[in-house]
């Protein structure tokens, strides 16, 4: 959030914030409030400052909400399904000592269905164990008005780069991605990787295994949105996503251009 340009950039979880943030971290005139901090609001209890939903800001600070209103404000945005993938191997890696990517495909739904059934509680989404699973609409929505103005896929990062280059007059350089889920390119390799780290493990030592780890897997995985066959969702959950993510698969269909009215629709 940045006063003296007069933009406020929207970190919506697992959607290429952390990049953008990274970026974007010199322009900050919160003095770091909203910056990688978990803290308890008398109110509201626990809370992630660095992923607030509107309608949490609207209760944290109310005027930082007016200056998403008033500034330039924009978002980035991914596709719903993806993203949920993303969100669950986030929440892998933050609480279990098994990531998303050595799991089959029956454990990872199992993990997904346990998700599901907490994500019906009322407020699940804004506790910071399941704020990466929060609806993108929210962070865009306040009171059923948009208040963030400019929404971009996250395939477009480069653009809003751009856009506040534009805004301070900065280079700000080029574009990486800070927090990229990867997978595995074919199940064999995950069973490879396993049995590698057990064997590294005792022979190798703990470090030159780490070394080795890091190598093989630029070589064995890849980026999880240009690989969503290798860990498809099971019927009920894929129906999950898609019910309680609707608005948010209608706002990226918009700001994509594949938006079909219903109006249109056979």
């Amino acid at each position: 959030m940045s006063d003296r340009y007069k933009f406020v950039f929207i970190h919506i979880p697992k959607c290429a914030g952390t990049t953008v943030r990274n970026l974007l971290g010199q322009f900050d005139d919160t003095e770091g409030k909203y910056k990688s901090r978990v803290h308890h609001h008398p109110e509201l209890g626990r809370l992630d400052y660095t992923h607030l939903p509107l309608e949490v800001m609207r209760r944290v600070c109310p005027e930082d909400l007016e200056k998403v209103r008033n500034y330039h404000s924009f978002t980035l945005i991914r596709d719903p399904k993806t993203r949920f993938m993303s969100a669950l191997s986030q929440r892998l890696k933050m609480y279990s000592t098994r990531e998303l990517a050595q799991r089959d495909r029956d454990d990872v739904n199992r993990l997904a269905r346990q998700v599901v059934e907490t994500l019906q509680e009322p407020g699940a989404t804004h506790r910071p164990e399941f704020i990466h699973f929060a609806r993108q609409s929210e962070f865009i929505f306040c009171d059923g008005e948009q208040l963030v103005k400019a929404i971009y896929p996250t395939s477009r990062v480069g653009d809003v780069i751009q856009e506040v280059s534009h805004l301070t007059g900065e280079d700000l350089g080029p574009v990486g991605n800070d927090n990229t889920t990867m997978v595995f390119r074919r199940d064999a390799f995950r069973v490879l990787a396993v049995a590698g780290k057990w064997v590294g493990e005792r022979t190798l030592g703990p470090e030159r295994t780490r070394s080795a780890r890091k190598a093989l897997r630029q070589i064995l995985m890849k980026p999880l949105h240009s690989s969503p066959e290798i860990y498809m969702l099971s019927d009920d959950v894929v129906d999950f996503v898609q019910d309680f993510y609707a608005q948010d698969f209608e706002l990226y269909a918009k700001v994509t251009g594949t938006f079909e009215p219903p109006s249109a629709r056979p």
